[in-house]
């Protein structure tokens, strides 16, 4: 996991870039369950009559190809004024998380702002919401006096 990739194939730097073991198998594909998914800010396709931006989903899922894929991109969000991410590393909140790292953030913290639509009135209220990003979780420090 990390803020700091620049993805094969996409037009924006993404904002956060995960492995996950999560991608479906079967006798048709030449590829395993781990992927890569990247998030990321993109220009609507109908910059015309959108305001802000697209939140586009990346996958890829041939991650042994010997030519780098382009990833399956995916609108999940249109409309999007800003995207905040925050690590949280068990101690404190960070705005960044490198891929070079070892471990991965006990949760990821996300804020998500809307732009104002084109024929005017109030944007949507900002959404935000917290998640773990993977159902271990380290055990609670005891003290001894206790």
């Amino acid at each position: 996991m990390g803020t700091d990739a620049t993805p094969t194939g996409m037009t924006q730097p993404s904002l956060l870039e995960v492995f996950t073991s999560t991608g479906s198998i079967n006798d048709d594909v030449p590829w395993g369950d781990i992927q890569k998914i990247d998030y990321s800010l993109q220009t609507p396709t109908n910059a015309m009559n959108a305001t802000g931006r697209d939140l586009v989903r990346g996958v890829t899922r041939n991650l042994l190809a010997s030519t780098p894929e382009a990833p399956v991109q995916q609108v999940l969000i249109g409309g999007v004024q800003n995207l905040q991410l925050s690590f949280f590393d068990g101690t404190n909140w960070n705005d960044s998380w490198s891929t070079t790292l070892s471990n991965t953030p006990a949760e990821v913290k996300v804020s998500i702002s809307f732009a104002a639509p084109k024929t005017g009135g109030p944007a949507s209220p900002t959404v935000q919401f917290t998640s773990p990003s993977s159902p271990w979780r380290p055990p609670i420090p005891t003290t001894d006096a206790e």
